[in-house]
């Protein structure tokens, strides 16, 4: 038969246990950080599911590596006030629409079938613009999204 451990033991293992569930919590809770946050959008009649990339980091990298976009998938850059932002096909690996839009959420200016090979070419508005959203090539063609159009954050605040 074994021996019963004694209460400071149990005590000693039940300290640890707190402290290790603890440390595995705090580990879990940073990681979900690097989780994307992703917005609802709509232009015409058409509604695109966009990560949204609110940092320089995110914004730096946007979609330079991947291999693909979904279906009514895109990227929701959001700055801080309006510029003269640029975008360019570094790392790019299929061909994007990218749609910048004002302050007042209204269509500016469109660049269509950007090709990964135009870089280091860089695509910039006429006029500043607040947010860009990156779509399939094509994607604004195929649901008839143009200058003037207004776009609606479905579900947000902004």
């Amino acid at each position: 038969l074994g021996s019963i451990p004694s209460s400071p033991t149990k005590m000693r293992f039940f300290k640890y246990l707190i402290v290790f569930i603890a440390v595995i919590g705090f580990f879990a809770f940073l990681s979900r950080k690097d989780e994307p946050i992703f917005q609802k959008i709509q232009i015409s009649d058409a509604i695109i599911n966009a990560e949204v990339a609110e940092t320089p980091s995110k914004r730096t990298k946007g979609l330079s590596g991947r291999d693909w976009l979904e279906k009514n998938s895109g990227i929701l850059f959001v700055y801080d006030k309006p510029g003269f932002y640029s975008i360019w096909m570094k790392d790019m690996k299929f061909p994007i629409d990218i749609v910048w839009i004002d302050e007042k959420q209204k269509i500016i200016e469109i660049s269509k079938n950007i090709e990964p090979n135009s870089f280091p070419k860089s695509f910039q508005p006429k006029k500043p613009a607040f947010y860009i959203v990156e779509i399939n090539a094509g994607f604004s063609d195929k649901n008839g999204i143009k200058i003037g159009d207004v776009v609606d954050f479905l579900n947000s605040n902004r």
